[in-house]
């Protein structure tokens, strides 16, 4: 039951460490130069599963929608998330 005092479980929204960013930037080929840093589209991806904002919608401060969507369906695509999932689960 819901009570004055409830604190909820989840955090705001953060972006990724440098630690955080460390363990996951081996999954992404970041040799090629790019129009966009993979780091604050991945951001900007965690960002819209966390607020739930639609695609169309991103604020100014992020990369336009079709470029996050552009990285976002290649990598689930090549099945990026569940690899990395699962291997972030195995060092958790």
């Amino acid at each position: 039951m819901w009570s004055p005092n409830y604190r909820a479980k989840t955090k705001q929204w953060m972006p990724l460490t440098d630690p955080q960013w460390a363990a996951i930037s081996p999954f992404f080929n970041l040799k090629r130069k790019r129009m966009h840093d993979l780091r604050h589209i991945v951001d900007c991806i965690l960002w819209l599963l966390r607020t739930g904002c639609q695609w169309r919608n991103l604020p100014k401060c992020w990369p336009h929608w079709q470029a996050v969507y552009y990285y976002f369906d290649l990598w689930k695509r090549d099945n990026l998330f569940e690899r990395l999932n699962a291997t972030l689960n195995e060092l958790d």
